[in-house]
């Protein structure tokens, strides 16, 4: 059976609060206003209510118990509302507090069902009134029987949904500091992770350069190969663990964004011009539609000259050899820029968008079903940097992959 919704206060504490109110309300409206409710009734039903919330108190909470009480509360509640004058009853609040809670204790079928079954309750009790199938009580004659006591049901009524709206707030604030502590040990885990790493993966890489460059070492060309392979990969590895710790710091919120009003135009043409001969080995053509009148923003040059060096390079990776890639920028509104790099391969299914930027995750494309050795990480950082200017960086699925991203003015 699946698990209801876990909230801050049980079911079982808002019985405890709705019979003893009950009973207040019961003895206010007898014995100071002289209201004619039916007493002994209405004290049988508050007494069987919290005799069962008291007894099942002391058995642990789960989802069965809670709908064989709030199944009993229904049933006790309708009760109640037909003793007391039916949709004129005071207790016409309790009958809408408890679909509330149905609400928000349990998932949405059993929510409907509770709400589907009061409904259906109180629609066959009127019904049978007006058949004469069962006595009508008209309690409430009195307008100023009724304006007593609709104030007392209403704040009864108002004191548990307050007591339930702070206590789930103090939670959520509670849970939400739980998940900061959680980032940070995590952002720390990292760092410690990469740094132990890099340092003896730094010192095989400084060995190998040794052994390939020492005119002392004679290799054959076997172990040539193999102290180059080990060269190569240890630089990979050193590149993986530093990119790692920026993003950490970057949201750990460790790394100071140096910013100053800078041109992004003039940015992407930079990049674009730097990574040339990748698309000239490629036979990659730019198609680039930039506008003149983008205005500037107060960015970190340096880290966004890297978000987009990385961004383009993730594009000439995944484009098709002798196809186009397309560059755009411009004012998307009147506080924000956009940037868009659509690049022409494989693509992407719209399931697996979202791995593009997860840190390990590696993603296919679907349409020739080959494997991209991608960690994610580079595009976690470009994510990352973005998101410390206040923009945002996202992709779209598709035949072609688009990443786009916005920074503010």
């Amino acid at each position: 059976m699946a698990k209801g919704k876990n909230l801050p206060l049980s079911l079982n504490s808002i019985r405890c609060l709705f019979y003893p109110l009950m009973l207040l309300i019961l003895l206010c409206s007898t014995f100071l206003f002289g209201i004619p409710l039916p007493f002994i009734p209405l004290l049988s039903i508050a007494t069987i209510g919290l005799i069962s919330t008291l007894a099942g108190s002391r058995f642990p909470q789960n989802e069965t118990l809670d709908i064989i009480q709030t199944s009993l509360d229904t049933l006790l509640i309708g009760l109640t509302m037909y003793l007391t004058g039916g949709l004129a009853s005071p207790f016409l609040f309790y009958y809408i507090v408890q679909a509330v809670f149905v609400a928000l204790f349990f998932k949405y079928q059993l929510s409907l069902s509770f709400a589907l079954a009061m409904n259906a309750l109180l629609i066959s009790t009127a019904l049978l009134q007006t058949g004469s199938v069962i006595p009508s009580f008209q309690l409430l004659s009195s307008n100023t029987a009724l304006a007593l006591v609709i104030p007392i049901s209403f704040g009864a009524t108002a004191l548990m949904m307050t007591q339930t709206i702070a206590s789930t707030g103090d939670k959520l604030k509670t849970k939400q500091m739980q998940l900061e502590t959680i980032a940070r040990e995590k952002a720390e885990l990292t760092n410690l992770m990469a740094h132990e790493l890099r340092t003896p993966v730094a010192s095989i890489k400084e060995y190998s350069s040794f052994i390939l460059d020492s005119p002392a070492v004679l290799l054959n060309d076997k172990q040539k190969q193999y102290n180059e392979i080990i060269f190569k990969k240890s630089s990979e590895v050193i590149e993986i663990t530093s990119t790692l710790l920026d993003i950490s710091r970057i949201e750990a919120g460790k790394t100071k964004i140096n910013r100053s009003r800078a041109h992004i135009v003039n940015m992407i043409r930079d990049a674009v011009e730097q990574l040339q001969p990748l698309f000239v080995e490629k036979n990659i053509y730019i198609l680039p539609n930039i506008s003149s009148r983008t205005p500037r923003t107060r960015i970190d040059e340096e880290k966004m000259r890297r978000t987009l060096l990385l961004l383009l390079k993730d594009a000439i990776k995944h484009t098709s050899p002798n196809s186009t890639i397309s560059i755009s920028a411009g004012r998307k509104d009147r506080k924000t820029i956009s940037v868009e790099i659509k690049n022409q391969g494989l693509g992407i299914n719209a399931e697996n968008i979202d791995t593009l930027f997860d840190k390990t995750i590696k993603t296919s494309g679907e349409e020739e079903k080959i494997e991209e050795s991608d960690s994610g990480l580079e595009m976690a950082l470009c994510r990352a940097i973005i998101h410390a200017h206040g923009g945002r960086l996202w992709a779209e699925a598709g035949k072609r992959v688009i990443y786009k991203f916005t920074l503010p003015i």
